[in-house]
């Protein structure tokens, strides 16, 4: 590997890190963006693509997650019960996904290329078109051990499946179901994704690569050389994106999210289908 890859790897996960902190979603996004464009590059089968990209991607989140969540606790927007109940049905139903992939030979790059691009159609409708709950958060008297442990697992479902990380359905359930601000929602949201991602990651360092493995340097699922450099840009600049989210309006950051969504959806297809 080059020092130019290296560098755009770590700038790729500035990115990522600054749009995570931003929305509170995001940061798969973008690392889904890189390594499905490195991955393809190395000439990784297709066997093994979509696992390594969802692996990968989740490991990144990781990072985010845990940067973004330390600043957010400092802004006094972290609540600890509802992160730890969302936080565990998250990382349950994640983990029985991933198992459940690993098991057979369905999900392939098309299933998760269709999955990702609709999530991500999905995350740029909301972010143009939806309206969220503008009263302030009550704090833990919202407090629903069930339907907190209903958002992480479809959350932790959506992201084993696509390597997003779960936000883009966790935040807006939050606003919506329980009347949780937004700024609370994200910061729930990136305490949820780290204690999801840690699980995740721990799971995929622990099994082999699907179908011929043609990279050696990957411990399991996790690719060292190509994502650390991703994690460290990552955990750098994600506190930062936190800090932007107050100084930017509304209209801006959805517009900057927007542009940037369609950019991504249209790589996705150009790299899989095209």
């Amino acid at each position: 590997m080059t020092i130019g890859t290296l560098v755009l790897l770590f700038f790729g996960g500035c990115l990522g890190g600054l749009l995570a902190g931003l929305q509170g979603v995001g940061g798969g996004l973008v690392f889904v963006l890189i390594f499905t464009n490195y991955l393809s590059a190395a000439d990784v089968p297709d066997s093994s693509l979509a696992h390594l990209i969802v692996a990968n991607s989740m490991f990144a989140i990781f990072f985010a997650g845990i940067s973004g969540s330390i600043k957010h606790y400092f802004n006094g927007n972290f609540s600890w019960r509802p992160v730890l109940v969302t936080g565990l049905s998250a990382s349950i139903t994640s983990v029985l996904t991933a198992v459940l992939i690993n098991m057979g030979t369905w999900y392939n790059k098309e299933i998760f290329a269709l999955i990702f691009i609709s999530l991500a159609s999905y995350v740029a409708y909301r972010t143009l078109f939806a309206k969220e709950v503008d009263s302030e958060s009550r704090g833990d008297e919202l407090f629903s051990v069930p339907r907190f442990f209903i958002i992480g697992g479809l959350g932790g479902i959506l992201a084993a499946l696509s390597g997003i990380g779960g936000g883009m359905i966790m935040v807006p359930m939050l606003n919506k179901m329980l009347n949780v601000n937004i700024k609370r929602a994200t910061a729930i949201s990136l305490g949820v994704i780290t204690i999801m991602s840690l699980a995740s990651s721990a799971y995929a360092f622990l099994i082999p690569q699907p179908g011929d493995n043609s990279l050696p340097e990957a411990s399991g699922l996790i690719v060292l050389p190509m994502v650390l450099p991703v994690a460290i840009g990552c955990a750098i600049c994600s506190p930062f994106g936190v800090t932007i989210s107050r100084l930017l309006s509304e209209r801006t950051i959805k517009a900057i999210f927007a542009v940037f969504l369609l950019i991504v959806i249209s790589n996705m297809i150009y790299n899989l289908w095209l």
